[in-house]
């Protein structure tokens, strides 16, 4: 995409100010992030709760997992930006991650889910380091300078709309509605053989079509092991 101007995060402005929920809000930050970022780029969202970093949002399964490795291994772009200080937003970037000889477990794991690159912006409001937002791509060396600044920018622009969501407490179920339903994403992958993509838009699609909230449907997956009777 073009280099975003002053327009555009007018409008993301405008969007995150829409969102429904803590859960939409999450799930914007993230779409805006690849989108931002540029093409066929995926985007997570990590927010620290309890002393860690804890998955909240993520536009494919994989970007997520290889997150949660991070949290895991203590090492990595996500990890290393969220060290930063509770100031400013920090950038951490990487183009070639199988060779990053900063994060030798990390980096190997990065590039055997298949990517290439990342960059990583820690989310700051109200002197606060609230969380951290990742882009990842395929291609080798895929975030120029303008790519840092515009994630940063976005950054600025989503940690505020976080700590307004989180004086409603509503940052606590929206991560522990992601934990589940990814949970069920895995069961439904097990069980009957599909991919995360599929996984999920099953349990979408069967949340619409009963008229059942997402989360309640995936603890009832992850409780039985399998999709509800219809």
């Amino acid at each position: 995409m073009e280099r975003p101007d002053a327009a555009y995060f007018a409008d993301v402005a405008a969007r995150l100010d829409a969102a429904s929920d803590a859960a939409d809000l999450l799930r914007i930050i993230a779409e805006t992030a690849a989108a931002t970022a540029g093409e066929s780029c995926e985007a997570s969202v990590l927010l620290r709760r309890r002393g860690t970093l804890q998955s909240a949002a993520a536009t494919t399964y994989r970007a997520s997992r290889v997150d949660l490795l991070a949290v895991e291994c203590g090492e990595g772009a996500p990890v290393l930006s969220s060290l930063a200080g509770d100031a400013e937003p920090a950038a951490v970037s990487s183009g070639d991650l199988a060779s990053d000889a900063r994060w030798q477990t990390w980096g190997v794991a990065a590039s055997a889910a298949g990517f290439r690159s990342v960059l990583s912006v820690s989310l700051h409001a109200r002197g606060a380091m609230r969380g951290v937002t990742s882009v990842y791509s395929g291609r080798r060396d895929a975030f120029a300078a303008s790519a840092r600044e515009a994630l940063t920018v976005l950054s600025k622009h989503a940690a505020i709309a976080l700590a307004a969501a989180a004086l409603h407490d509503d940052l606590n179920q929206a991560i522990d509605a992601h934990t589940v339903v990814g949970q069920a994403q895995g069961v439904l992958m097990a069980t009957y053989a599909l991919t995360p993509e599929r996984a999920f838009e099953v349990l979408r699609r069967y949340s619409q079509d009963r008229n059942v909230k997402l989360r309640a449907l995936a603890e009832r997956v992850v409780e039985t092991r399998r999709l509800p009777e219809r």
